[in-house]
This record gives C-alpha cells, sequence and structure tokens, in this order.
C-alpha cells in the first residue's frame, strides 16, 4: 500500500504576515522574504496575492514543499487531505480559491535584529552577525496594514532580538495597542525594566518570556548576563501593575530543549506552575557553531546525543508536560522533531 503524501501542516501563508526590520516581508520566520512593504504608500500596501504568495500556498496544498518548508522546525508534517481541509476551514478562505489568502489573522513585527544578550546557541553570538533597529517609516507603514477592524488580529512585536532594545519600543507598542488588535511580546526579561516599561508590559495581551532553565548558574553560563533574580523582580512588577490597572496578560513561557537544559525541564515546569504561567512552549535547538568563551555551556541538540540518551530527554519531556497539563498549564512542542513511540528525537520532522 502506497503511503499518504504529506506535507507541512501550517496556515501560515494564508492568514500571516512577519514584517522584517527593513520591510521585507515573509509568511513566517523560517521562510525568506516575499517581497518588501512600501513604506512610501499613504494606506499601506501589501500584495499578500502576490505570485510568490500563490506559488508558496500551492506548495503546501500538494507537498512539493519548498526547501524552507522541508526543512521547517516548527510546523509538524501532515497528511495532504488534513492540511487541504484545514485550509478550507481557515478564517476568509473562499471555496474554490484555496491558493488566495485568507483574512490575516496574525502580524509579526521584527522591530529589532538586537539583543541585550549573547546566549551561546544563538545566530546573534556568531561572527559576521549584522543586527539593526526598524526604522520608524516601517514600522508606521505596517501599522498601516492592520483592518479597520482589528479586534480579530494579533500583533507579535517580536524580532530576531531583544525587542525593549529598540530606542522607539515604547512608542511602538502602544501604537500597536491602540489599533484595537491583540499584542503580545516575547521577551528575555534581562534588563531591570523601568516604570514606564512596566506600565507598557502590563497592557500586552500575553507576555511571553524566554527562559530555558530556572538552574541560575547554567542559565548565566547559556545566556551569558542574565538572572532568574531579575526576571522574577520584572515579572513581580508587572503583575502588580496590571492587577492596579484591573488587567489580565497572559504569561507564557518559551523554552528551549537540548542538551544543557534538558535535565531541568521538570523544574521549569513546576516553576511555571507555581509561578502562575497560562503556557509553556518547547522549541527544538538549530545548532551554530560552539562559541569558545571562557566560562560558557556548548550546547548540542537532543538529535546528536546518543539514542539512550535522546530517550532520557523524551522522558524529561514528557514528565514536564504532564506536570503542567496536571496543574492546567498548557503545553506546547513546536514542531514534530519528537518520535513519541520509538522515543526518538527528529532533526528537521
Amino acid at each position: 500500500m502506497t503511503p499518504e503524501r504529506t506535507t507541512r501542516h501550517c496556515l501560515d501563508p494564508w492568514r500571516n504576515v512577519e514584517i522584517g526590520t527593513f520591510g521585507e516581508v515573509s509568511p513566517c520566520c523560517v521562510h525568506p522574504p516575499l517581497g518588501h512593504i512600501d513604506t512610501a504608500s499613504a494606506s499601506g500596501i501589501l500584495d499578500r496575492d502576490s505570485d510568490a504568495f500563490r506559488q508558496l500556498r500551492e506548495s503546501l496544498l500538494t507537498g512539493n514543499l519548498t526547501e524552507p518548508c522541508g526543512g521547517c522546525h516548527i510546523r509538524p508534517l501532515a497528511p495532504l487531505k488534513s492540511q487541504r481541509q484545514a485550509v478550507r476551514s481557515a478564517k476568509g478562505v473562499v471555496r474554490g480559491a484555496l491558493l488566495a489568502a485568507g483574512a490575516l489573522e496574525s502580524m509579526r513585527i521584527d522591530v529589532t535584529r538586537d539583543c541585550n544578550l549573547r546566549c551561546v546557541y544563538c545566530a546573534v553570538s556568531q561572527q559576521g552577525y549584522v543586527g539593526g533597529q526598524m526604522p520608524a517609516e516601517v514600522f508606521d507603514a505596517a501599522l498601516k496594514l492592520i483592518p479597520a477592524e482589528a479586534g480579530g488580529l494579533r500583533i507579535d512585536l517580536n524580532g530576531h532580538g531583544e525587542t525593549t532594545t529598540h530606542p522607539d519600543w515604547l512608542r511602538m507598542a502602544r501604537a500597536a495597542t491602540e489599533s484595537g488588535a491583540s499584542v503580545t511580546m516575547l521577551s528575555n526579561f534581562a534588563k531591570p525594566f523601568d516604570a514606564d516599561e512596566i506600565g507598557v508590559l502590563a497592557t500586552m495581551s500575553v507576555i511571553q518570556i524566554s527562559l530555558d532553565t530556572t538552574d541560575d548558574a547554567l542559565l548565566k553560563r547559556l545566556r551569558r548576563k542574565v538572572s532568574l533574580g531579575n526576571i522574577l523582580r520584572n515579572l513581580h512588577l508587572i503583575r502588580m501593575r496590571a492587577r492596579k490597572a484591573d488587567l489580565k496578560p497572559e504569561w507564557a513561557i518559551s523554552c528551549g530543549v537540548y542538551d544543557k537544559s534538558v535535565a531541568s525541564l521538570r523544574d521549569l515546569a513546576w516553576f511555571a506552575v507555581t509561578a502562575g504561567f497560562d503556557s509553556v512552549t518547547f522549541w527544538n535547538l538549530v545548532k551554530y557553531p560552539d562559541i569558545l568563551d571562557p566560562g560558557t555551556a556548548r550546547v548540542k541538540p537532543i538529535a546528536d546525543l546518543p539514542e539512550d540518551e535522546q530517550r532520557k530527554a523524551v522522558a524529561a519531556l514528557s514528565d514536564a508536560i504532564r506536570i503542567l497539563e496536571d496543574h492546567g498549564v498548557k503545553a506546547e512542542v513546536a514542531g514534530d522533531f519528537v518520535d513519541w513511540p520509538s522515543g526518538r528525537w527528529s532533526r528537521t520532522g
């Protein structure tokens, strides 16, 4: 019997857009740009039905995946039938016109490529990495793309760096919130936020903290310029400000899974439970060359470990997920990098 053909289970090219730091337009954080935002337009122009976008949608509907989609470490593989059904059911997609864009449900605005940390596993720490801050005209053009009725739109103020390092991030965050969209932000919480920053963060719909371990010594070896104590300080102050204003942001953790972090996944799960987080997302490490600075940790993807260690890693992740779910915290695994029955890791899914 011929196995059913698969594709990526991904709706991003139908309902999502990412605006790069210098105006590049992509369907997601994995795929290369398919266009560029028009900063000169008075109303904001973004052709989500360009030939490039339509060709990408066709590749996902046929299983003839582009190289970025074939190697994606975020979206899982799925039968073609289920992908097509998901597209048909997507908001704003017209039956018989599956290659056309659906309703814009999410927009990621990469406000910066700069970061205040130098995590040992991150591209920012690599020699030759080029950062940069989003110009005001690019951000303002991105806001023009927001529909008049923005209540169903989610805006992620995230880049490949730390959003709060942008000198204009407070204005950007306020403007995004005032649009009526639901605004989320991922931050490493490494710096002590001042009163204005605390106030703006308290208005977010979702606040996600990048945190791989609660072991403070290991945290310093991995991320080099952050402490759990300062993360907790910021967390407390934002919660206090939100409560005073009768605001209730959701709290989430983004956790990388690799050889150095896997042993503390259970502790991180208990931290999420006791600290009142709403969700935890686990993501698979994409390997860059090692950083050779003294005192830093060198990390390996779980897929590079011996099979018995892979099984231990799967068991640790399984235990962490069970702890979270038993206590009402949502657990997500970004992509299909774990083969649960075999207890092994996959490089790409």
